[in-house]
């Protein structure tokens, strides 16, 4: 523990520098202000040297006077935003020079310098992800000293493709900025490389997969960003590239969709086959409408929807068999679990959750789906909806008519959807199947900062009862 007097803004404070936190107060200017305790929330401050971000802009290695020193730290904006705020301080040359080194010495093991290869979907959501990154989030990671390689896609699949082949030797990390479907498209590059690193047949459903090598930020710059709004409790990017910059980061669990014994993509959130599949296709002719046509077409899609007879097989402790007529078969990847009034999300869930739509009316079903927009605790608790625990399932359509192909393949005659993460797969194979994989993959961000009404814990100082 150090203690010392420096100056800020112009006042005296009092500063003690622990293992776990920076603490700063005006310092009393006569006995009787020092009797009384002269403490309260104005004339303090605490920064923890975990949210501590850079001193003294190391990246660029600014000339700074040898008697002061600026703290660059995360600061809380709201219940779950976060930015970079900076605090400088002055004082005697060795006083400063000694904190400003310890300093730097923690933030340097912590983070030392990083790059991270970042992927840009200029397509995704209002098509302004390159401004994006550019106003709120490099800014953040030059101040952290994280230098960048960028490069911006060209087509679908461009970041899979990359992420597969090309040499990531030199990085420390994967920043994807777009939407849920861009993070799964880097997701499958990324878990492809690895069973190919590993000779593991990703093709194969059986197979036990290893993790991806590089951890994976996300950079919200899509339509609906739910998986950054689930690990944050925001799709504010500045928050999104301090968590990055700050570089914890937690396990998540993907599931693989094969079809025709061929692995298709790998997901991160959910699968919803039947009337969300069908929405989602519905949905794709109307991108130029941004956000805005997830008000209006959906409603459409429901008036309309269609029911499905399939034959499903799903895995618990054993394989077992289901025969069913539905309108829905929707799966989570990252579930849900009751918080209060309000729904919390788990990312290295033990299994999937499976909701099964059956026969309803359609007012009822509509009730229904708006529940599940806005996440009530109650949103699945219906006579025609079955919940299943599954690790894995396969999904059959034993009455839809099929042909052959001129190459020998068996294929249906209508076509079926699947959205993906906000993408729609098409399902043209007499069989779908999907497998769960624990924590193969590494997401920056960390939840357990937050408590249990979703706002991020903010660190109290203690009471400076050693000044």
């Amino acid at each position: 523990m150090l203690h010392c007097e420096l100056q800020k803004d112009g006042l005296q404070h009092q500063v003690v520098l622990t293992d776990t936190e920076f603490i700063y107060r005006v310092k009393p200017r006569n006995e009787k202000e020092a009797e009384n305790g002269f403490t309260n929330i104005w004339n303090m401050g605490s920064i923890p040297l975990d949210w501590m971000l850079a001193v003294s802009k190391r990246v660029k290695q600014l000339k700074e006077n040898q008697d002061s020193f600026t703290i660059h730290y995360v600061s809380k904006t709201g219940s779950c935003t976060l930015n970079a705020k900076k605090v400088k301080f002055k004082g005697d040359e060795k006083t400063c020079s000694v904190i400003r080194e310890k300093l730097r010495d923690f933030v340097n093991k912590r983070h030392p310098i990083r790059k991270f290869l970042v992927l840009i979907n200029p397509v995704s959501g209002k098509r302004n992800a390159r401004t994006i990154f550019r106003r709120n989030v490099e800014p953040v990671l030059t101040l952290c000293g994280v230098l960048t390689e960028v490069v911006v896609t060209e087509r679908p699949k461009h970041a899979e493709e990359i992420l597969k082949k090309r040499d990531l030797s030199d990085f420390e990390g994967v920043i994807a900025v777009g939407g849920d479907g861009f993070y799964s498209e880097c997701v499958t590059g990324l878990l492809v490389r690895a069973q190919f690193r590993a000779r593991i047949d990703h093709n194969d459903p059986e197979s036990v997969i290893t993790p991806a090598s590089l951890p994976v930020g996300i950079i919200p710059a899509g339509s609906g960003d739910y998986i950054v709004q689930y690990l944050h409790g925001t799709r504010d990017p500045t928050t999104a590239a301090v968590h990055i910059a700050l570089g914890k980061y937690q396990n998540a669990n993907v599931v693989s969709i094969f079809k025709g014994r061929q692995l298709c993509c790998y997901s991160g959130l959910l699968l919803g086959f039947g009337l969300i599949g069908d929405i989602m296709n519905d949905l794709e002719g109307y991108r130029w409408m941004g956000s805005a046509r997830f008000k209006i077409i959906p409603t459409r899609s429901v008036m309309n929807r269609r029911m499905f007879d399939i034959e499903m097989d799903y895995l618990t402790d054993t394989w077992q068999t289901l025969s069913h007529s539905v309108y829905g078969i929707d799966t989570y990847v990252i579930t849900w679990r009751p918080e209060k009034s309000k729904m919390a999300a788990c990312f290295g869930d033990n299994a999937l959750s499976m909701y099964i739509t059956g026969k309803c009316k359609l007012s009822d079903h509509m009730k229904q789906l708006r529940k599940v927009q806005l996440q009530t605790k109650d949103c699945w608790d219906y006579d025609f909806v079955d919940e299943l625990r599954v690790q894995g399932f396969r999904v059959r359509f034993p009455n839809t008519p099929q042909r052959q192909t001129p190459e020998g393949e068996t294929t249906l005659t209508d076509n079926y959807y699947l959205n993906c993460d906000g993408e729609v797969v098409t399902i043209d194979r007499p069989e779908f199947e999907v497998r769960l994989h624990h924590n193969v993959v590494s997401l920056f961000g960390d939840s357990a900062v937050r408590d249990m009404n979703n706002n991020f814990v903010w660190y109290n100082s203690k009471e400076i009862t050693a000044l």
